[in-house]
């Protein structure tokens, strides 16, 4: 999505920048200049860093074997959370994951007490949609480094990975 929203914001701008360099802002009874001037080379634009580029250097989907890897590397530091209902976490789990239920009216105070300010938290649901909205909110919270398992704990399942009961 996000390449999708780049190309459209450069389109645009070579777009302005064109329209910019045209002579097509003369009126129709203005006669051409008799002499000739030459123009500057139109500099680039500076593009702005959009909120899909924001919020791809906070929040990162990876893949379960990714996000496994996330799990090895962070597993001192770093802080796992399952966003779905007790009664799923129970169901089965990630390894080191925390139970953070996103639907808790608690759920940044249930964050900053387990969370604190570990550097990096990876986090998960189901399907990987809770756990974005979760990303979102950790994000509003302050934490700057947020790994969001794409496809959930069922894409995690599906690739053969343990989950503990």
């Amino acid at each position: 999505m996000w390449n999708k929203h780049f190309a459209i914001a450069t389109i645009i701008s070579i777009l302005a920048i064109e329209g910019c360099n045209t002579h097509s802002h003369r009126s129709v009874s203005e006669p051409p200049s008799s002499t000739t001037t030459e123009e500057a080379p139109a500099q680039p634009m500076p593009q702005p860093v959009s909120v899909d580029q924001q919020e791809a250097e906070v929040i990162q989907s990876v893949n379960a074997e990714q996000f496994e890897q996330l799990i090895e590397q962070w597993v001192e530091e770093g802080a796992v959370i399952d966003v779905r209902t007790p009664e799923e976490y129970l169901q089965g789990h990630l390894p080191h994951a925390l139970n953070i239920n996103i639907y808790d009216e608690n759920f940044k105070e249930q964050v900053l007490r387990h969370v604190g300010e570990r550097p990096v938290v990876l986090v998960y649901c189901r399907s990987g949609r809770r756990s974005l909205k979760a990303a979102h909110i950790l994000k509003e919270m302050g934490y700057q480094k947020i790994y969001n398992l794409r496809g959930g704990i069922l894409e995690w399942m599906e690739s053969g990975r343990p989950v503990l009961e």
